[in-house]
């Protein structure tokens, strides 16, 4: 009885041990960085603007111009978001104005840089996104 309960202990343990991903979240390449100085502006009648600057260590492996995605989320609850839109704004944009479908409700606007590397590498995607910056309206 104590041998199968032992072989039993293992296999779970040889199981288990299986389903162990690496914490590193890096991988190998080139990489983007964050937009800076982003910040939101309200305008009249539930319009906003957005406005953002370009990090000046934008590695030379990514093709220029580069695209600006935001994606724009509505908060409902304290754990539930919608996404309202996301888009992309193509030739380096430096600035994005939004109509607020529900002005009285919280917002938050995700600004990341989008590039593609000019060398492709069959075994790595050649589109780069950077980490996002967001920033909240509130009315």
């Amino acid at each position: 009885m104590k041998k199968l309960l032992f072989i039993y202990g293992m296999a779970l343990c040889l199981l288990g041990s299986g389903c162990i991903k690496s914490v590193d979240g890096t991988k190998p390449g080139v990489s983007l960085p964050t937009v800076t100085n982003l910040s939101l502006q309200k305008l009249d009648a539930g319009k906003v603007k957005i406005t953002w600057q370009f990090p000046g260590n934008i590695p030379s492996e990514i093709q220029q111009p580069l695209s600006v995605v935001v994606q724009v989320n509505e908060l409902v609850t304290v754990m539930k978001a919608i996404t309202i839109t996301t888009a992309t704004l193509p030739n380096a944009p430096t600035e994005y104005n939004f109509t607020l479908p529900h002005p009285e409700s919280v917002y938050h606007f995700t600004v990341k840089l989008f590039g593609v590397t000019k060398t492709t590498d069959k075994n790595y995607s050649s589109n780069i996104y950077s980490p996002g910056q967001t920033v909240e309206y509130k009315k």
